[in-house]
Formats: C-alpha cells, structure tokens, sequence
C-alpha cells in the first residue's frame, strides 16, 4: 500500500513534530538533518524516497478501538486511517532505538539504523508491527463481528492487499 505524497507530509510534519523539545526548532531540524544524513551515507540516493519506503512498510492497516457490548466495553479490530497510522509507526522506530534512555537524549543515527531496517522489512519495528498485528487479530470478538462486513470493508478500502502482504511478508502473522 502506497503513500501519496500529500500523506507523506503528513509523515514528515508530525515526525518532525516529535523531534521538537523545549520549543527549540533549530536542534530539532539538526536532528532531522542527521538522520537523513545517516540514510545518505548507507544508501547514496535520496533519503526521501528511502524514508518513504521505510514508512510504506510500517504503516498498519488495522488497529483496535472500543465497542460496547451489553455493560461492558470490549476491543475490538478496525481498520486504521489518519493520523493514527503515523503514530503507531512514529512510536515503532522510536520506541525500538538501542539507546533506550528516551527520545531526545536518542543518537540520530540510531534512529536512521532503525529507518534502514524498516526498509529492508526486517528489525525490531517491524516485529512492533507484527506483534500488534497478532495482538489485533487475536482478539475474541473478531469471532463475533459479521464476517461480511469484515470482508466488504476490506474490498472496498484495500482490494485484499492486506491478505497478500501478509502472506508475502511473513508467514508468521497468519498463523
């Protein structure tokens, strides 16, 4: 699944948003500057379409919210859009640094290492990804939803890409 390039910024400005500590925008476009550095110095083409491509692999399709059944409000699976993808893929590469001190005390270069990973589909953030996935899909009120409607949700909004990558990717999530 594809990004256009309007969602793409979306990417960038809350990513760069992330990067923000203390009001201090200049350190944050440093910061900014040295992990692209970093995806130059690995791959010398533009770090832009690396980083892209990166994202395109993070990016979750489904995610969970709350429905309420009876009293009681249980989790269920739903298709994630907006701004929420960013977040879960901004709190992936993040959350997978191995300086694990926090954000702003991170190396940038650790940041683009995890960047690279995720363009090759491998590392730790990917892992996030597919553990969330199973965390997702495991859930026992996916028994209970209407199949039909799982099904035309996801032929109108993917056309089954979602079952082809999982099965191309890994073979682990399926199962």
């Amino acid at each position: 699944i594809g990004l256009k390039d309007y969602e793409f910024s979306k990417f960038i400005s809350k990513f760069f948003g992330i990067l923000i500590f203390n009001g201090k925008k200049d350190k944050a476009f440093k910061n900014f500057g040295k992990i692209l550095e970093g995806l130059k110095a690995h791959f010398n083409c533009d770090p832009f379409d690396i980083l892209q491509t990166s994202v395109e692999n993070l990016i979750p399709i489904m995610s969970y919210g709350q429905k309420r059944m009876g009293n009681r409000y249980v989790i269920v699976p739903k298709l994630s859009h907006g701004s929420e993808r960013y977040i879960y893929i901004i709190n992936w590469i993040f959350r997978n640094l191995k300086n694990k001190s926090n954000i702003f005390g991170a190396k940038m270069t650790d940041v683009s290492d995890v960047i690279i990973d995720a363009y090759f589909y491998r590392g730790k953030a990917i892992r996030s990804k597919h553990a969330f996935y199973k965390l997702v899909l495991s859930s026992k009120h996916l028994v209970k939803m209407r199949p039909r409607w799982i099904y035309r949700s996801f032929r109108r909004r993917y056309k089954t890409l979602f079952f082809s990558a999982l099965s191309k990717k890994s073979n682990k999530i399926i199962t």
